[in-house]
């Protein structure tokens, strides 16, 4: 599992290293000490970039540049693992990122129009081509990009939404999944109540019009472990369709339970996860959550 977080100064030195073979070489950057020295490349604080790692391997970066009223998107892959389908996991995961940290803004990149591999990973991601080829000047001479641009069809189709109670089948089939043994009608009925609650919210995330992914938070007044404040927002569950996971459509939803805390008056906002979860505790991490503590539950029969 893919996760991000702030390209680092080391890593920006290793990217600065990065060689391309035959004709893909013209994506090589000068080594990170020149481009300290320009303040330029990811060196420009006015880019904003973000790795993407398995473990402890670099496995690409994006950069995100906020417009007026769209976003740049750029990218890299490590040279020896491009081809290998890490673009359009990066691209996907990119593209829900930049819904996040702008709302109601599309995405667009370039790129130049001889490569048809980055065109290819482009549309499988959901961009597609507009307009004529535009041409920009370089130092090898005149080179033709294409601008391309989210698909507006399925941006519309793919928004992470607030559950109306007509929303709570949708949510509990979903929920079943999860929580394996409990009754989809017995917990439509805890989602409606959880929908029509002014202390809890649901979110469904869209792919292609259908629901494929919901998360479920609400207030908790009790003490929450390692919290100062209260009312605390808490992530009661998230889960994502197996299709449909590594595209950042679980760090959507989070984001749209966190603002809905925000606007709660919550100062704070947490979360738990089973002792030999590794899957959701990556996840946490990856989100910036801080581990607060370890915990044994007990019970007895009276």
């Amino acid at each position: 599992m893919l996760t991000y977080h702030k390209t680092t100064e080391e890593e920006k030195f290793e990217v600065g290293g990065w060689r391309y073979d035959g004709e893909y070489a013209v994506y090589d950057l000068p080594p990170y000490e020149e481009q300290l020295k320009l303040r330029m490349g990811l060196a420009n604080p006015k880019n904003c970039f973000y790795s993407f790692t398995d473990g402890d391997r670099l496995i690409g970066f994006i950069n995100l540049i906020e417009r007026e009223t769209e976003v740049f998107f750029g990218i890299g892959v490590a040279p020896a693992l491009c081809g290998r389908g890490y673009g359009r996991e990066i691209t996907e995961a990119a593209c829900a990122l930049s819904h996040q940290l702008f709302p109601g803004k599309p995405v667009f990149l370039e790129v130049q129009t001889w490569n048809t591999r980055a065109v290819r990973c482009y549309e499988k991601a959901g961009f597609r081509i507009v307009g004529e080829p535009v041409k920009r000047m370089k130092p090898s001479g005149e080179v033709l990009y294409y601008r391309m641009t989210e698909d507006e069809t399925a941006v519309s189709e793919a928004a992470v939404r607030k559950a109306r109670p007509e929303d709570a089948e949708a949510a509990a089939a979903l929920a079943s999944r999860m929580w394996e043994g409990h009754d989809p009608r017995e917990l439509a009925d805890e989602f409606r109540e959880l929908i029509n609650s002014e202390e809890a919210a649901v979110f469904l995330k869209y792919n292609g019009g259908k629901p494929v992914a919901f998360a479920q938070c609400q207030l908790r007044h009790d003490y929450v472990e390692g919290t100062e404040s209260s009312p605390v927002g808490y992530l009661e569950g998230v889960f994502v369709e197996d299709g449909c996971r590594r595209k950042g459509y679980a760090a959507e939803l989070l984001a749209a339970c966190e603002k809905w805390a925000k606007g709660m008056g919550c100062a704070e906002f947490a979360s738990d996860c089973e002792l030999g979860n590794e899957t959701s505790l990556k996840f946490h991490i990856a989100m910036g959550f801080e581990e607060a503590n370890r915990i044994i539950c007990f019970r007895k029969k009276l």
